[in-house]
């Protein structure tokens, strides 16, 4: 009995332990939050496979304690791009996730994210990507644990981006090589305008607006190009400035346009020919002007006429002054003869004009339907059509729910639109406006709804 006594304590120190390792063993920690992927993996319509293998609460267990991150699916990419700002979509967690790539010198020299909304907390975990992209300049890059989903949609969507950036065969290569070349022209020959000397104006349309620039000519040479007026997105004006020093530099308006600014960079080649021609105008205007009006002979008195023509040279007026007229008609006509069947005495009833359609703003409510390249997502807008005495007067866009990216391309459509569309009294046959054409077709569509309101 003594011995037992003195081995209690040991006995008891080995049940403790035991009880312990049990509780550990069967103890479960409660989840607090769940990662995008475990409750994509809850989802049964989005993994229905995954539910038919385990249970919710295995699939946030198994989410909740990462192995690392996973890659999407390699692609083969050439890495050959050409320069400029292109925009790419494609589905995150849930919703369409928009990023905007800029290439340089053939390279991905950043990426950012235009519109998402995927839950921030995640999203912003999966950015860290973007950078890895840059760094190694490919989307063959793993991606973030914890937030796959997001992951997945941004790689998508910069392989979407970089897809209308790649340049496609040796050919086009061959000819971005020499464009290249181009948009350093030599330096032109001096005097190639034969023009007076002044500062002259041209107006032509860039993007989304009139681009107004004056062209300075000096002896002959075009000595500097300054803008004017111009309502253009910043972003891209900017860049296709650069065009005006190689016309000043070339002497020539044959200059190749911005990559990635086509129509900003021909507003400006094209508002500097018209001032140009205002030049030319000027100089035709003092050439004509110093010419004699005549070419008369100056040996003859200018109150005679050839002696052997029938004119009498002692009558000036040209007539016989044996025929004499009726002096109670000076205007040769019978003076009892009515020249006109009205009655004088009674005034014309006015008649009122009309016209097929009321006057008036008719608002109306349209969507824009994205290409089939999904450069954009859909979005609701609000026109304005104004009808005056019968016919198209003004075109509005009042309102949208676009995002911020499609601001220029709609600023383009509506001053496009309304140029095409003002005094008319259909929009048929009327041609959309080249590169906003999705916003274009809007337009014509809410222009059609006001006609068909206004109609008498």
């Amino acid at each position: 009995m003594e011995r037992w006594r003195s081995r209690l304590p040991l006995l008891i120190s080995i049940l403790v332990v035991c009880v312990t390792v049990f509780s550990l063993t069967t103890y479960k920690a409660p989840t607090f939050a769940v990662p995008e992927d475990a409750a994509a993996a809850s989802s049964p319509a989005a993994k229905p496979k995954l539910m038919e293998k385990a249970s919710v609460s295995e699939a946030v267990k198994k989410a909740a304690t990462p192995k690392g991150s996973k890659s999407v699916g390699k692609v083969s990419e050439s890495g050959n791009y050409t320069d400029g700002v292109y925009y790419g979509s494609a589905t995150g967690f849930k919703s369409t996730i928009k990023v905007k790539v800029v290439i340089k010198d053939g390279k991905i020299a950043s990426i950012d994210v235009v519109s998402h909304g995927d839950d921030a907390a995640y999203f912003n975990r999966a950015k860290a990507l973007l950078g890895r992209i840059v760094l190694k300049q490919t989307t063959n890059v793993d991606t973030v644990s914890g937030a796959t989903y997001s992951s997945t949609g941004l790689i998508k969507a910069v392989r979407n981006a970089l897809a209308k950036a790649e340049k496609k065969d040796k050919k086009s290569q061959n000819k971005k090589k020499t464009k290249k070349k181009k948009t350093e022209p030599a330096a032109g020959k001096a005097g190639q305008f034969p023009y007076p000397d002044g500062t002259y104006e041209g107006t032509a349309e860039g993007f989304c607006s009139d681009i107004t620039v004056a062209v300075t000519l000096k002896n002959k040479t075009i000595t500097s190009i300054t803008v004017v007026s111009q309502d253009e997105d910043e972003e891209f004006f900017s860049r296709a400035l650069a065009v005006l020093k190689s016309i000043v530099k070339a002497q020539s308006t044959k200059v190749d346009v911005v990559s990635g600014a086509t129509y900003s960079s021909n507003g400006l080649i094209n508002a500097t020919i018209n001032a140009l021609k205002v030049a030319k105008a000027k100089a035709d205007q003092q050439k004509a002007a110093t010419q004699p009006s005549g070419t008369a002979d100056p040996t003859k008195p200018s109150g005679t006429t050839d002696p052997t023509g029938t004119t009498d040279p002692s009558d000036p007026t040209g007539t016989d002054p044996t025929e004499s007229s009726d002096p109670t008609d000076p205007s040769g006509s019978d003076p009892a003869e009515p020249t006109s069947e009205t009655d004088p005495t009674e005034p014309a009833e006015p008649t009122e004009p009309t016209y097929p359609y009321a006057d008036g703003t008719y608002s109306i409510d349209v969507r824009v339907y994205a290409d089939e390249d999904e450069d954009f997502d859909d979005y609701d807008m609000t026109v304005e059509i104004t009808i005056s005495e019968g016919k198209i007067s003004g075109v509005t866009v009042a309102s949208s729910n676009s995002s911020p990216s499609d601001k220029a391309y709609i600023k383009r459509a509506q001053n496009g639109m309304k140029s095409k569309l003002v005094g008319r009294d259909s929009a048929s046959g009327v041609d959309t406006v080249s590169g906003a054409t999705c916003t274009s077709e809007a337009i014509l569509d809410a222009c059609r709804q006001a006609l068909s309101q206004a109609k008498q």
